[in-house]
């Protein structure tokens, strides 16, 4: 069983919709081809860990990134170059209550979620820690593969200054 609670299930419509997502938080979701994930096995969906890393200027659309078990070489070969570099990873043993193996964060790819969805059809987890937090959003910076546009959209920059600063 994965620990976590679907938001959209346990509470109320005025609950639901006073909820804010944050940065670093950690859901699981259901994704599908329309968000450039290939279900596996004929499944119309499939399971992935997402960890949100900014918002649109409008604050409705979500840039978050995906969690997997381990590097995808062949998607991060384009022709920007070596993108399986651009991989964060972490520690089950850094959180055990949400992963049960060691994982990547691939920053090579913002995909772009509604707040309401995450909030009615995704599972919370948790939270990821500030300073591996800080090194995601550092890592998305530094990715060749990910379009300048789409670290500007999200305001990836502003997120991690607002992060370095509250580590100071």
């Amino acid at each position: 069983m994965t620990p976590g609670f679907n938001l959209g299930d346990s509470l109320s419509d005025s609950q639901r919709n006073s909820i804010i997502v944050h940065v670093g938080s950690v859901f699981l979701a259901r994704l599908t081809e329309d968000d450039g994930i290939t279900p596996k096995d004929g499944e119309p969906d499939r399971k992935k860990y997402i960890v949100i890393v900014g918002f649109d200027r409008n604050g409705g659309a979500v840039g978050v990134v995906l969690v997997g078990s381990h590097i995808n070489f062949n998607i991060s070969q384009n022709r920007h170059g070596d993108g399986s570099k651009f991989y964060y990873p972490l520690s089950s043993s850094s959180y055990p209550d949400i992963f049960n193996h060691n994982s990547f964060v691939n920053c090579n790819r913002i995909v772009p979620l509604s707040q309401s969805r995450i909030v009615e059809e995704c599972q919370y987890i948790g939270c990821i820690e500030q300073d591996d937090l800080i090194y995601i959003l550092r890592t998305c910076l530094e990715s060749t593969v990910l379009e300048p546009k789409t670290k500007t959209l999200y305001h990836i920059t502003d997120e991690l200054s607002k992060l370095e600063s509250d580590d100071n």
